[in-house]
């Protein structure tokens, strides 16, 4: 579930589920339905794939085929996708294409993140689209302690500055909190003590 406001800052409460996926080679056919910008890797155009599903027209592209397939009824509105990706070729894709970026702290550190916002904003610059339509989501792993032990590992207001600071100071519009054993107790904490904390710190940033 979610938090949203006014100001442009959302906070997500994350909940795990496990997926299993299943792969298999589908036959190579040429890529006539999709832009130059997805031809290459198997993962661009997966994602057309999805975005095909969404539409009643059929896919026949280079590694996915989807004739005759029965996506069930339209969304009712756009479904968005986003991705985690951290590579600086899948960010530029990302800029040109996608609806938002989702990275972990495990793999991408804060200190990383400048960096890769702006192979994400150039992309969409160049692609003619507005940065500020993709949602900067980071996927947080920590837990909320008495004492500080690390970064996203410590007492709420050690939760408020970090989080506020990757919001002002990174670009992150929204995040996703989880905990080792997805502790609802501290899921229940950060929505009912960080979570409005920050929201509060991020508009009275922005209201200078």
């Amino acid at each position: 579930w979610s938090l949203p406001d006014d100001t442009g800052f959302d906070t997500f409460l994350r909940a795990s589920a496990k997926t299993q996926w299943s792969k298999r080679r589908l036959p190579q056919t040429p890529p006539a339905l999709f832009p130059p910008c997805a031809v290459g890797t198997p993962s661009s155009w997966s994602w057309f794939t999805i975005r095909r599903v969404q539409s009643p027209h059929p896919l026949d592209g280079r590694h996915y085929r989807l004739d005759g397939a029965h996506p069930g009824p339209r969304p009712a509105h756009p479904m968005q996708i986003w991705l985690g990706v951290g590579g600086p070729r899948l960010l530029g894709f990302l800029g040109r294409n996608a609806d938002g970026w989702v990275p972990s702290n495990s793999y991408f550190p804060p200190e990383k993140l400048p960096d890769m916002q702006r192979r994400i904003d150039d992309a969409a610059l160049a692609a003619d689209r507005d940065p500020a339509t993709i949602v900067r989501a980071y996927n947080i792993f920590g837990e909320i302690t008495e004492t500080s032990t690390a970064p996203f590992h410590g007492p709420v207001d050690q939760w408020v500055e970090e989080l506020t600071g990757l919001a002002v100071e990174t670009g992150m519009d929204t995040f996703l909190f989880g905990t080792a054993e997805d502790d609802a107790a501290q899921a229940e904490q950060f929505a009912k003590e960080v979570a409005p904390a920050v929201r509060a710190e991020v508009e009275r940033y922005r209201r200078g």
